[in-house]
């Protein structure tokens, strides 16, 4: 008995740092298993930044503040990865983590506020451009890929995960881009070009239809596409 309380007696100078090496195990096995979900919300940081970047979301001063918000919670949570080297650094990770993933997540959603908004006013119109164009010119595949790029960029308000949308973003950018191209190359006159929009987004009114507008839709037997209506 009298070895074992001495025994004891030499252990307790070593036990505060033994429990202190316990709980900071304890606390880098935890950290441990969020690391993988730390590297998923690095991704999805990522995609964030491009994504505002590509639909100019910082433009706005609301989501300017959003994006801020985002930046300064995952530069404070970088700097605590970075000299984690104590149980208590590990800890206030554990706390802080989920306050990232909520900043990451009101971002994504006030973006695909704004992008609901940019489909409407810039890729819905193609819809019923492309019908038009379809009609106008049987041979042409451009009304229909038109067409496309409307359902598509209705469809796209669904996409959730940040890195489909990103992908699904760009490419439909891109597209929107080739096909205004190719609406210029086809109608090969600007004034056409701009009637043709206008008339797309419900916005054309009688007095931009100019005898160069009337001449190209005589010659593409387009008249007796459009009718005439008062307002109200």
């Amino acid at each position: 008995m009298t070895d074992a309380l001495e025994e004891l007696e030499s252990l307790l100078p070593e036990l505060p740092q033994a429990l202190e090496r316990r709980t900071l195990g304890e606390s880098l096995a935890r950290v441990a298993s969020l690391l993988k979900d730390i590297t998923l919300a690095a991704h999805r940081l990522s995609d964030t930044y491009d994504i505002a970047e590509m639909i100019g979301f910082g433009d706005v001063p609301e989501a300017a503040e959003k994006i801020s918000d985002m930046s300064d919670i995952a530069r404070h949570l970088a700097s605590l990865l970075e000299g984690a080297n104590d149980a208590t650094t590990l800890h206030q990770i554990e706390r802080d983590f989920p306050e990232l993933k909520a900043a990451i997540g009101a971002a994504f959603s006030a973006m695909k506020q704004r992008w609901r908004t940019e489909v409407a006013a810039e890729y819905r119109p193609f819809l019923s451009l492309g019908q038009l164009l379809a009609k106008i010119d049987h041979d042409s595949t451009l009304g229909a890929r038109m067409v496309k790029l409307g359902e598509d960029a209705n469809t796209s308000l669904n996409v959730t995960q940040t890195d489909q949308f990103k992908q699904v973003v760009a490419n439909l950018i891109d597209t929107r881009a080739r096909l205004e191209s190719e609406k210029t190359s086809f109608t090969s006159d600007e004034e056409v070009d701009n009637f043709l929009s206008a008339l797309a987004q419900n916005q054309a009114k009688l007095g931009s239809v100019t005898p160069d507008i009337l001449r190209w839709l005589a010659e593409h037997d387009a008249l007796d596409l459009f009718e005439v209506r008062p307002i109200g």
